[in-house]
């Protein structure tokens, strides 16, 4: 399986006191396999201001923005972006810079563009263009605090470990686990992540029950009130990004960040979907089927784990959430479910319906 470590997430559970590559040669040689070492170049693109903003003469939905990017650099760019002001901290890229089409995901190299007969040279970027999010709706900015004319490499450039971790290394697969064999390798302190006392706050709303103890060994679900659903912070959706996975929402983001970095895979559920109050692990019925969140409709084979309330499975149990249930814009209560699941049992519906994933194989591992 092979997983991205992003170094800075790393560092904050162990102090790496060696190169990227001298790490990576030390985790190969202890038994995690290094595949390479992923470093954002971000070549030709600055921390630029926006000095002054006009509007195009002959387009009423652009504006002329004005950058600059060091001293004496100074450079025109025709933008469609409503989010922008003066004094804006921006990525700015110029001539040859390369860059994410916004729309088809396809590498370009800018150039310099006419644009309804201004010359636009260079561009001011968005998240999805620099590749860290998924935001292209407006152009990212940045910390007002960030040195213009810097390198954006050197604020907010990522250095991201590539490991293939073996079957047999399960204590691995989170960020802190990795930490962990760190600072055995490095004879350095590992930091703990505090643990908050999470205690009830009220009355038990949801009953959950485990019918097959053999596959599913623990199975616990907190009930959260008063959820607004919305994006998650920046910082968290560009460690996503690193790691190779997809901002969805604060709630979707928060339960794949928690397993990203603890290795515990976490499922989220729209309270008002879970029929009879109940949530219970059993293996599924003869001709079950369940529409995941993938858009599939799925038979369910024989011997498949599934989460279901007094009514229809509502996931696969340690692979995918259903349709049924997921979290949608308007979901104000959530139930979040914490289970451990007997790991061949997962592998093997993984396998069989094809389904290879984070969550698949995390919980296949533990």
């Amino acid at each position: 399986m092979l997983i991205r470590v992003p170094l800075s997430w790393l560092r904050e559970y162990v102090d790496v006191t060696v190169s990227a590559d001298d790490l990576a040669h030390r985790l190969h040689m202890a038994g995690t396999e290094s595949k390479g070492i992923e470093r954002k170049a971000w070549d030709k693109i600055w921390v630029g201001r926006i000095a002054e903003l006009a509007k195009h003469p002959g387009a009423d939905k652009l504006q002329l923005a004005t950058v600059e990017y060091g001293e004496g650099r100074r450079k025109t760019v025709v933008t469609g972006a409503t989010n922008l002001k003066p004094g804006s901290i921006v990525a700015y890229g110029e001539v040859g810079a390369e860059y994410l089409d916004g729309h088809t995901g396809e590498r370009m190299v800018m150039k310099p563009k006419d644009m309804r007969g201004i010359k636009s040279e260079g561009m001011v970027l968005s998240e999805k263009e620099l590749g860290i999010g998924e935001d292209h709706d407006g152009i990212l900015l940045l910390d007002p605090k960030l040195p213009v004319g810097a390198p954006l490499s050197e604020t907010l450039g990522e250095t991201v470990l590539l490991l293939e971790l073996q079957p047999n290394r399960p204590d691995c697969l989170g960020i802190l686990g990795i930490a962990r064999e760190v600072a055995a390798l490095l004879e350095t302190p590992l930091h703990e992540p505090e643990q908050a006392d999470l205690r009830p706050q009220a009355p038990k709303a949801l009953d959950v029950r485990i019918e097959d103890p053999d596959a599913c060994r623990r199975f616990a679900v907190a009930r959260l009130d008063g959820v607004r659903i919305g994006p998650s912070p920046e910082w968290m959706q560009r460690r996503l990004v690193a790691a190779g996975m997809r901002p969805i929402s604060n709630v979707v983001d928060i339960t794949n960040y928690v397993m990203l970095e603890l290795g515990q895979p976490l499922h989220a559920y729209d309270l008002r979907d879970i029929r009879g109050g109940t949530l219970v692990a059993r293996q599924s019925r003869p001709s079950e089927r369940i529409r995941t969140l993938d858009g599939v409709d799925r038979a369910l084979p024989d011997g498949t784990l599934v989460i279901a309330d007094e009514e229809r499975a509502l996931g696969i149990a340690g692979i995918m959430g259903g349709e049924d249930s997921e979290i949608r814009g308007d979901t104000t209560t959530v139930a979040l479910e914490c289970a451990s699941f007997e790991p061949r049992g997962i592998g093997r519906t993984a396998t069989r319906l094809e389904m290879r994933g984070s969550s698949g194989s995390a919980a296949a591992r533990r």
